[in-house]
């Protein structure tokens, strides 16, 4: 997605619907954040964050006249190599042509018993192509598999799992959203 899309997608408000669904899922997690450094990374328009309380926020675009950090998820780099007690990934692996590596990098920000809360839209992999997720710069939607699967991270436990259903623009818009907490090993 280039940084002109991204930037128009996140000068504007949400569309009403799914404001009303981003609400939900943000009091569905809330009882879920734990601990002092807490940082929203994918933040587009830092809503989310905001509302968790967030004291930091890392995007993968570096934006002009911003206080947004820049991290590069493909490469693993992050100034300063912090630590977080919670990570908020709203809406980020579709994005990455390796979710894996993603996850993997954002599992050592993370302290001891540190948790990792994140949500993704539901489809299959078959349906990427849809031009929705193109100007998106979706790579992916999961199964639940895929998500699964994707959580083959040692040492750490689901500890909060749902589907929720929603609407983006007026269409049927589900995601999945995980808390995974990393053990104290």
């Amino acid at each position: 997605m280039s940084n002109a899309i991204y930037e128009e997608i996140n000068k504007e408000e949400y569309p009403k619907d799914a404001k009303a669904r981003v609400d939900k899922v943000i009091e569905i997690v809330r009882p879920w954040i734990a601990g002092s450094a807490i940082t929203d990374i994918g933040c587009g328009n830092c809503y989310v964050g905001n509302k968790l309380g967030a004291n930091s926020f890392y995007d993968y675009f570096a934006l002009k006249d911003s206080d947004v950090k820049f991290i590069d998820l493909v490469e693993g780099k992050i100034e300063g190599n912090p630590k977080f007690d919670t990570i908020l990934l709203f809406h980020v692996l579709e994005h990455f042509h390796d979710p894996d590596c993603v996850l993997y990098f954002l599992w050592s920000l993370l302290n001891k018993n540190g948790r990792l809360i994140l949500s993704v839209p539901v489809g299959d992999y078959d349906n990427k192509h849809q031009p929705f997720n193109e100007k998106l710069g979706h790579y992916y939607k999961f199964t639940q598999d895929d998500m699964f699967s994707l959580f083959m991270i040692e040492d750490y436990e689901i500890e909060f799992f749902r589907k929720v259903t929603g609407t983006f623009d007026s269409k049927g818009y589900d995601e999945y959203v995980f808390v995974l907490k990393k053990l104290d090993k």
